[in-house]
């Protein structure tokens, strides 16, 4: 039984900033340069090389992928805000926008079947640029 102390302490994120930064990177990498039917095979070993564990890497796996789907949807919203800049051959996210969505996927308690409206996303992610 955990004692008191560790029922105070808040969750661990499931993915740390530098993993969630490092996805979106290469993904968005290979969505420029790789061709879409390979996109799986990419995933895959992608996932199995940075995750041995089978239970982590589903983990993961299924908070990321549902991640870059809501940030794909969403990047006509975000590009209205001018937190990302979608283009024909990449889009940029900015920083704050990166951390407000690790803040929310990372979260082992997040709700993955109840996603925040784009504006809600947006929202935070002008309060994070507005401490800088």
């Amino acid at each position: 039984m955990p004692d008191s102390h560790e029922a105070n302490q808040p969750a661990q994120p499931l993915l740390s900033p530098l993993e969630f930064r490092e996805f979106f990177a290469t993904f968005f990498r290979w969505s420029v340069t790789e061709a879409p039917d390979n996109a799986f095979d990419l995933q895959r070993k992608y996932f199995r090389e940075k995750y041995p564990d089978e239970a982590e890497r589903h983990l993961k796996a299924t908070r990321l992928m549902i991640a870059l789907r809501y940030l794909t949807e969403n990047l006509p919203s975000f590009d209205q805000g001018a937190i990302a800049v979608v283009g024909e051959q990449e889009s940029l996210i900015s920083p704050a926008l990166l951390m407000v969505l690790w803040s929310f996927f990372a979260n082992p308690s997040a709700d993955m079947d109840n996603l925040p409206p784009p504006s809600i996303i947006a929202q935070m992610v002008a309060d994070e640029q507005s401490k800088s």
